[in-house]
């Protein structure tokens, strides 16, 4: 089902988490960050509707749908597929919202990369993530913890055209470890 596809909500949170949960126990419990990230895109793709318009919004979760994880720096990520799939598996309690927050959360640390740079304001614990800007292309690194964002300079750096900071595909890589600019590999 694509996201143009989707269904409204009519299974509560802890159906849906059961059916999450039955797609996990396909997976091996070394699962690699690819297969793992595969699978929660395919029990996305079938479910995303549930999650209600809201929620999808706020969590990115239909842009994961249809993301070619093939164009993707996975290699390179923090993502430890094993302890997530752990914690997908064993989620306790969950409400749409916490279903939303942890399969989002799963994306982006399999998706996006680190960098060897701390916040300058919160000295977060992962470093500042490399992102792009959806208009420019502009190379930004961004704070998981806080949400600061900054150019290479060091310069601060905010949104202008009301877009979210994407995750750079690999490629983008490339040209930028030419340029001396290199991710925590």
């Amino acid at each position: 089902m694509s996201v143009g596809q989707v269904r409204g909500p009519s299974m509560g949170a802890s159906k849906l988490h059961r059916s999450l949960v039955d797609y996990l126990y396909r997976l091996p419990d070394d699962v690699d960050r690819t297969a793992l990230l595969a699978c929660l895109q395919r029990w996305l793709a079938h479910f995303v509707g549930e999650f209600g318009k809201p929620i999808r919004l706020e969590y990115g979760l239909d842009k994961y749908v249809d993301l070619d994880l093939l164009r993707y720096p996975l290699s390179r990520t923090a993502l430890e597929a094993a302890h997530a799939l752990r914690c997908l598996r064993s989620h306790e309690r969950p409400t749409l919202e916490s279903l939303a927050s942890a399969v989002s959360s799963a994306f982006r640390q399999g998706i996006t990369v680190a960098s060897e740079v701390d916040c300058p304001r919160c000295w977060g614990p992962d470093g500042l993530k490399f992102l792009e800007s959806p208009t420019t292309n502009m190379l930004v690194l961004a704070c998981d913890t806080c949400g600061r964002a900054q150019d290479t300079q060091g310069q601060e750096w905010s949104a202008t055209e009301g877009k979210r900071l994407r995750a750079p595909e690999e490629a983008r890589f490339a040209v930028w470890d030419r340029r001396e600019i290199r991710p925590i590999a």
